[in-house]
C-alpha cells in the first residue's frame, strides 16, 4: 500500500508533533510553517503540563493521559525538552485547594497536603510560604518551542520535508475535499490537509469553508538572566507563578486573562520581576531579560477542537489553548485517525460537529 501523503500546516508544537507521530507511524508527511520552526504561541508557553483547575472529566482524563506520554517520550528520547518537575500548589486564590484536592483525588491524581515544614524541607530556596499547600507528584514543564523544533527535527530525520518561512495562501479544493495546498509558489498535492497553526487556524480552515469558534487572549512571560539553583519545582504562589529552567532562568507569568499585568507589558514585566525576587530567599543576580506577550488560540467553549469538520474530506483540524500539555495524547490519537480512521475514545468529546449552527454564525461575526 503506497504512504499516505499528509501536509501539515503550522510548526509549533501541536504541528510539529502531529508530523512526527505521522511519520513514526508511517506517513510520508510535508510540516510547512510561515516562520521559524517552533510557531508563534509556542515561544511564549509557561509550559506547565497539568491536568488541574476547571475541568470537565473529558478533560481531566485527555490531559491526565497526555502527561503519562510525555513521560513515555521522555523515557524513549531523553533530549527531549520535557521534565516531570513536580509543582507546589500555594495559590489559595487562584486554586481552591479543598475543592481541587476533593476532586482530583477522586479521579486518582496524585496528590499531597504539605504543612509548612514539610513545604520549607523541599523547597527551602522560598521566603513566602503559607501554613499548607498541596504537592503534585505528577506534572511538570515542557520548553514548548524547543519541543516543537525537537519533533519537526525527529520528523525530518525520519523522512518528512519540512518547509518553513513559507505561507499557505491556499487550500486547493476538488467540491468538498481538500487535495492539497499552495505554499509561496508552489501547489502541493495531498491525501490529508491537518491545520494545526494556533490563531492562523480560523482564516486557513475558511479557505474551505469552514468556520472554527475561537478567539485569543494575552499572556504575558518573562524570562530573567541564568542564576544558581533557587527553586527545583514549579511554584505556584499567590501573585506569581513561576519555574527555574534547566539553564538557570526563571519563567514567571500570571494569567492569560488581562488586567493590569497583561494589558501593560513593560510596568507587567518589572511587577513579575519584584513577585518572584520577593519569593526567594537569595534574590540575587535575578534580573528580566526579556519578556513576550503570547495570544494563546482558545477554541470557543475552551476546549480543544480535534477532529475532520462536518462536510468536508481531506481535511483535519487541531486547535487548542493547552497545547503544551496536550501535545502527545491528541497528536498520537490524531495520526492514527488520519491513517487508520480511528477516532480515539478520549477525543470523543472535542470534534468540530459539537458547535450548533448558532455558536459558528457568533464565531463568524466576531
Amino acid at each position: 500500500m503506497a504512504q499516505k501523503q499528509v501536509i501539515v500546516v503550522g510548526g509549533g508544537i501541536i504541528g510539529a508533533s502531529i508530523a512526527f507521530h505521522l511519520v513514526e507511524a508511517g506517513a510520508q508527511v510535508t510540516l510547512i510553517e510561515a516562520g521559524e520552526l517552533g510557531g508563534i504561541v509556542s515561544p511564549c508557553s509557561f509550559g506547565w503540563t497539568n491536568a488541574s483547575h476547571k475541568n470537565t472529566r473529558p478533560y481531566f482524563n485527555l490531559r491526565f493521559q497526555s502527561m503519562h506520554l510525555w513521560d513515555d517520550l521522555a523515557a524513549r528520547l531523553p533530549d527531549i525538552p520535557y521534565r516531570k518537575t513536580e509543582v507546589l500548589y500555594l495559590d489559595g486564590k487562584t486554586f481552591d485547594l479543598d475543592t481541587f484536592y476533593a476532586n482530583h483525588t477522586g479521579w486518582d491524581y496524585p496528590l499531597q497536603w504539605l504543612d509548612e515544614t514539610q513545604i520549607r524541607k523541599l523547597e527551602p530556596g522560598l521566603t513566602v510560604v503559607p501554613e499548607r499547600g498541596i504537592l503534585s507528584t505528577a506534572e511538570g514543564a515542557v520548553e514548548a518551542s524547543p519541543a516543537a523544533v525537537f519533533f519537526a527535527k525527529q520528523a525530518e530525520a525520519k523522512g518528512a520535508w519540512v518547509v518553513t518561512n513559507t505561507e499557505v495562501t491556499r487550500l486547493v479544493m476538488q467540491g468538498d475535499t481538500v487535495k492539497g495546498v499552495i505554499a509561496g509558489d508552489e501547489t502541493l498535492a495531498a491525501d490529508e490537509v491537518v491545520i494545526a497553526s494556533g490563531n492562523g487556524t480560523k482564516d486557513l480552515a475558511a479557505m474551505a469553508g469552514i468556520d472554527v469558534p475561537m478567539y485569543s487572549k494575552p499572556g504575558l512571560l518573562i524570562s530573567t538572566t541564568p542564576v544558581s539553583h533557587r527553586v527545583q519545582r514549579l511554584i505556584l504562589a499567590e501573585e506569581v507563578h513561576f519555574r527555574q529552567r534547566a539553564d538557570g532562568t526563571l519563567s514567571a507569568g500570571e494569567d492569560f486573562g488581562g488586567g493590569e499585568i497583561n494589558g501593560n507589558p513593560e510596568a507587567g514585566s518589572q511587577m513579575l520581576l519584584e513577585r518572584i525576587r520577593n519569593q526567594l530567599v537569595d534574590p540575587t543576580g535575578i534580573e528580566l531579560a526579556g519578556y513576550t506577550v503570547g495570544h494563546r488560540p482558545i477554541p470557543g467553549d475552551d476546549h480543544p477542537i480535534v477532529g475532520r469538520p462536518v462536510n468536508r474530506s481531506g481535511l483535519y483540524i487541531a486547535v487548542m489553548h493547552s497545547g503544551a500539555t496536550l501535545a502527545p495524547v491528541v497528536c498520537n490519537a490524531a495520526a492514527r485517525e488520519l491513517l487508520n480512521d480511528e477516532r480515539d475514545p478520549l477525543l470523543a468529546t472535542f470534534g468540530m460537529e459539537r458547535f450548533s449552527e448558532a455558536q459558528v454564525a457568533a464565531s463568524a461575526a466576531e
